[in-house]
């Protein structure tokens, strides 16, 4: 239960407070300064359970479950040292991409008096702050299915109330809330990133620039320069010429995914003119997302990087492999996910999922009844007429369409030639392509949500052996042979198909990516406290037809 903020002066708070407690009255022995009786404190968590209290917002609960566990006994009247951690904690919550004003920073620094009351009210509101904090911090302050109804991550476990009362008692406050943020690597370089940008900021931003790509003006030259040193440490000085411009605008291009060309494309001066507030917003967006896993992967895993469109596999703790990967469309998202690669499966069939083939294939079949034919596609119920032949197409509606498609392996399969199974909600994949040309584009959001990998054999080696070539030769073989054949992990290999649209290169370069499903958008609004527009729903299926 949450309590609504009564707007009332500190005053008046007080006096109501004292009011609802009968301190007012109290006897002479509560002098300033001294500790208040544990029934007092004890009452002051009935009545905001009662919603009484104007102290709110608080999680009355959540006071009651910590509290009650130590017969409600005081914690930070009497330990100064962790008091001070503690209020520091929240005053720094800002380094975390959070509002200090969410844990009442600003509201347990003004209770700095030293009667009876004052120490009450600060007690309960620096236990709610450092609770909430830590809740958030953890696990964020966003649910993933509040920000997208396409989000399927392993579920947290974490009681604040629980792991504050057991460091108190082992004496490791300072470590419980030193281990709270993620303890990823990325996260780290993105809460260095923010503070980056924080000053930007402070010192003023960027102006928004219209670029013109054909001035060649020395004033022109000079703006760009000075534009892309704010956020580019290896520029130096002043510098109009041409071959360093050019390649310094290269290296602005490679950090927001574009065509390293050094030309100001209208897509280049758009990445130029996003604002350092809003890649702020950028970064908390991507710190929030970093709280939704767990804690430590798996010594073996596949993650994909959507946005990036990039893909990598670890063994044994150990990055063995990149490739470029294709994700879906901006309308037909590829889900943010973990999931378990069970098989590795060669010249696989395709099991054409409903909603492609009556939005897609039938108004092909309407113009072309021998589309199916022509693409290896057969129905599935009908063995004696398997491409349709004798179904009028043309007047066959949508509705009506129930009949289920099956594409043969072979070269043409929108699947390619290996598909890695990894059963999941969404029915999204990983797999190969009969179009690779498609792995030379910058932009790579092309399919139905499933994810093609380029460099799909070696991956398939490293599911089944931790070894890019190992077993690429038996996989090669295999589908030489054109029969499919589906070889079981004896482990599974989990996946993780992610959305960081801020994220660090090895090189320590932070780095920017579209927004393309509109993630972000939504989440930002939702951490600021807006309502969201309407969250993504669940992918559709795979991939479209490549032949």
């Amino acid at each position: 239960m949450r309590l609504i903020l009564i707007d009332l002066s500190r005053p008046a708070k007080i006096a109501v407070i004292a009011l609802l407690l009968g301190l007012a009255s109290a006897a002479p022995a509560a002098q300033a300064g001294a500790a208040p009786a544990q029934p007092a404190l004890s009452s002051r968590i009935a009545l905001a359970i009662s919603s009484q209290s104007p102290l709110g917002p608080i999680d009355a609960p959540a006071l009651q479950a910590f509290y009650g566990a130590r017969a409600f006994a005081p914690v930070w009247i009497t330990d100064k040292a962790g008091s001070q951690r503690a209020q520091s904690t929240l005053m720094e919550a800002g380094n975390e991409g959070l509002n200090p004003e969410d844990y009442h920073a600003s509201a347990i620094a003004s209770l700095a008096g030293g009667t009876t009351l004052e120490q009450v009210t600060r007690e309960l509101l620096l236990t709610d702050g450092l609770l909430k904090y830590a809740h958030d911090v953890r696990m964020g302050r966003v649910a993933p299915n509040d920000a997208d109804g396409d989000i399927e991550l392993p579920e947290q476990a974490f009681n604040a109330a629980s792991e504050l009362n057991k460091a108190l008692a082992e004496g490791t406050l300072g470590q419980f809330i030193a281990g709270l943020p993620p303890p990823h690597r990325q996260y780290a370089a993105l809460r260095d990133a923010l503070k980056r940008y924080r000053k930007i900021t402070e010192d003023g931003d960027w102006a928004p620039f219209t670029f013109a790509p054909k001035d060649k003006s020395a004033a022109a030259k000079a703006a760009l320069w000075s534009r892309l040193r704010v956020e580019d440490a290896s520029l130096g000085a002043q510098n109009t010429d041409g071959k360093a411009l050019t390649q310094a605008l290269a290296r602005f291009q490679v950090r927001n995914g574009l065509p390293a060309d050094g030309k100001l494309s209208e897509r280049t001066i758009d990445a130029l003119n996003v604002s350092a507030q809003e890649r702020i917003g950028q970064i908390e967006a991507n710190m929030e997302r970093w709280r939704w896993l767990p804690r430590e992967f798996e010594p073996d895993y596949v993650a994909v990087n959507v946005p990036d469109a990039s893909l990598i596999a670890v063994h044994g703790g150990k990055r063995v492999l990149t490739s470029r990967v294709v994700v879906g469309r901006p309308n037909d998202p590829t889900p943010i996910l973990r999931a378990d690669i069970t098989a590795v499966t060669a010249n696989p069939p395709w099991d054409v999922p409903m909603t492609i083939a009556r939005k897609e294939y039938l108004p092909k079949l309407r113009k072309d009844p021998s589309f199916l034919a022509d693409h290896h596609i057969f129905i599935k119920e009908r063995p004696d007429d398997p491409s349709g032949a004798s179904i009028a197409w043309p007047k066959l509606a949508a509705r009506d369409f129930n009949y289920h498609l099956r594409q043969a392996p072979g070269p043409d399969n929108a699947l390619g030639r290996i598909k890695l199974e990894m059963p999941n909600k969404y029915s999204v994949y990983l797999h190969d392509t009969p179009n690779t040309a498609v792995f030379a584009n910058n932009d790579r959001d092309l399919s139905h949500g499933c994810m093609r990998v380029d460099r799909i054999v070696e991956l398939a080696s490293v599911v089944l052996s931790g070894d890019p070539a190992a077993e690429a030769d038996t996989m090669k073989t295999l589908i030489d042979a054109g029969e499919t054949k589906t070889l079981p992990l004896i482990q599974p290999i989990p996946v993780y198909a992610l959305y960081w649209t801020a994220f660090v290169n090895d090189g320590g370069e932070i780095q920017f990516r579209r927004d393309l499903y509109g993630r972000d958008q939504r989440l930002i609004a939702l951490l600021q406290g807006h309502p969201a527009e309407e969250r993504l729903a669940e992918s559709q299926g795979c991939p479209v037809h490549a032949g």
